[in-house]
């Protein structure tokens, strides 16, 4: 049976005490969420919002100029025609520092999708793990599949409700546990390749899954099906940034206590039912 996030119930567990260490961060330091691409937010907002412990995506709404000034720091947006343009400019081939991480989202259509994977494969091919891509509108466990084949770091889920003009199977629910189903068998295939001193160009893709709700503050119930992130919006929020982070860091503590858990890495341990 396939099913919604909406459909989703945590199961209540025996809450741990307050004394217990809680750890709600990655081991970057960052807290288990990304902003979204569609909000017009200034470049020092995200600046700020990433001090706050949030990983940032800078939009096409930052001139490209700026957005490549943050490469280093930040996923920084690129349509198509940037990218191509970036990897055929000299200056960045020449350029390219292999002491730096390059950070690059890139948004996938269903129109682009072979020609778009092979330059993703060139990229990785070329640049190695110096850079990381994230690739948006994945609908479903076989293109989430693809993009594992392919060496892409990380996707992010699409809410079929969400795009009515592109048919999806999945609703986000199933699609979340789904695809985790297969970033499980790509680590398995990774670490019996290693196991054998073969080496696998496979990567065990992170999931980022939406959730934009009425208050700004997820709900964090995409981590419990297997999700590694999710996004959420902040410019609608009528509370200032540090205030907004504060909600948002209570809100994962609040979840990991009831769920009896300690750290980010044990959130699929959390029970819930599908109503």
């Amino acid at each position: 049976m396939k099913f919604s996030i909406e459909d989703v119930w945590l199961y209540p567990t025996e809450i741990a005490s307050e004394s217990v260490d809680y750890n709600i961060y990655n081991k970057d330091g960052k807290l288990p969420v990304f902003t979204s691409v569609e909000e017009p937010l200034k470049l020092e907002e995200y600046i700020e919002l990433s001090k706050l412990g949030i990983n940032t995506i800078i939009p096409q709404s930052i001139s490209l100029k700026e957005r490549l000034s943050m490469i280093h720091q930040s996923f920084i947006d690129l349509s198509y025609h940037e990218l191509n343009n970036l990897l055929s400019s000299d200056s960045f081939t020449s350029n390219f520092d292999n002491t730096k991480t390059y950070y690059i989202y890139i948004e996938y259509t269903p129109y682009n999708g072979k020609q778009f994977f092979h330059t993703c494969k060139y990229i990785k091919r070329q640049f190695g793990g110096n850079v990381l891509l994230m690739v948006s509108n994945i609908g479903s466990p076989e293109l989430y599949l693809e993009c594992c084949k392919t060496g892409i770091d990380y996707v992010i889920l699409v809410d079929p409700s969400r795009y009515a003009d592109i048919k999806f199977s999945y609703p986000s629910g199933s699609l979340i546990t789904d695809c985790k189903s297969k970033q499980w068998e790509i680590q398995e295939t990774i670490k019996s390749s290693q196991n054998v001193g073969i080496f696998c160009p496979y990567t065990a893709t992170s999931i980022i899954h939406i959730e934009y709700t009425l208050n700004q503050i997820p709900s964090f119930r995409s981590l419990v099906l297997g999700a590694d992130y999710v996004m959420t919006k902040f410019n609608s929020s009528k509370l200032d940034y540090n205030t907004h982070v504060k909600a948002i860091e209570t809100r994962l503590f609040n979840i990991m206590q009831y769920g009896g858990i300690r750290t980010l890495s044990d959130f699929e341990k959390i029970k819930y039912i599908v109503k």
